[in-house]
Protein backbone atom coordinates (compact mmCIF):
# COMPACT_ATOMS: atom_id res chain seq x y z
CA UNK A 1 0.00 0.00 0.00
CA UNK A 2 1.04 3.60 -0.38
CA UNK A 3 1.08 3.96 3.42
CA UNK A 4 3.46 1.04 3.78
CA UNK A 5 5.75 2.44 1.10
CA UNK A 6 5.84 5.82 2.85
CA UNK A 7 6.63 4.15 6.19
CA UNK A 8 9.43 2.11 4.58
CA UNK A 9 10.85 5.23 2.94
CA UNK A 10 10.88 7.17 6.21
CA UNK A 11 12.43 4.23 8.06
CA UNK A 12 15.13 3.95 5.40
CA UNK A 13 15.93 7.67 5.70
CA UNK A 14 16.31 7.32 9.48
CA UNK A 15 18.60 4.33 9.10
CA UNK A 16 20.66 6.06 6.42
CA UNK A 17 21.06 8.96 8.84
CA UNK A 18 22.70 6.46 11.20
CA UNK A 19 25.10 5.30 8.48
CA UNK A 20 23.24 2.21 7.27
CA UNK A 21 23.39 1.70 3.50
CA UNK A 22 20.92 -0.13 1.28
CA UNK A 23 21.45 -1.91 -2.00
CA UNK A 24 18.23 -2.86 -3.73
CA UNK A 25 17.76 -5.47 -6.41
CA UNK A 26 14.71 -6.81 -8.17
CA UNK A 27 13.85 -10.37 -7.20
CA UNK A 28 14.13 -11.35 -10.86
CA UNK A 29 17.70 -10.00 -10.99
CA UNK A 30 18.72 -12.04 -7.97
CA UNK A 31 17.13 -15.21 -9.31
CA UNK A 32 18.18 -14.91 -12.95
CA UNK A 33 21.53 -13.11 -12.76
CA UNK A 34 22.97 -13.89 -9.34
CA UNK A 35 26.62 -13.49 -10.43
CA UNK A 36 25.92 -9.95 -11.66
CA UNK A 37 24.17 -9.08 -8.39
CA UNK A 38 27.09 -10.46 -6.38
CA UNK A 39 29.51 -8.46 -8.51
CA UNK A 40 27.51 -5.28 -7.89
CA UNK A 41 27.61 -5.94 -4.15
CA UNK A 42 31.35 -6.65 -4.22
CA UNK A 43 32.01 -3.45 -6.18
CA UNK A 44 29.95 -1.41 -3.73
CA UNK A 45 31.83 -2.90 -0.78
CA UNK A 46 35.24 -2.29 -2.34
CA UNK A 47 34.37 1.32 -3.16
CA UNK A 48 33.16 1.96 0.40
CA UNK A 49 35.89 0.22 2.39
CA UNK A 50 37.31 2.27 5.20
CA UNK A 51 41.01 2.97 4.96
Amino acid sequence: SEEAQQYDHERQLRLEGLGVHFLRFQESEVLKDTPQVLEAIALWISSHERT
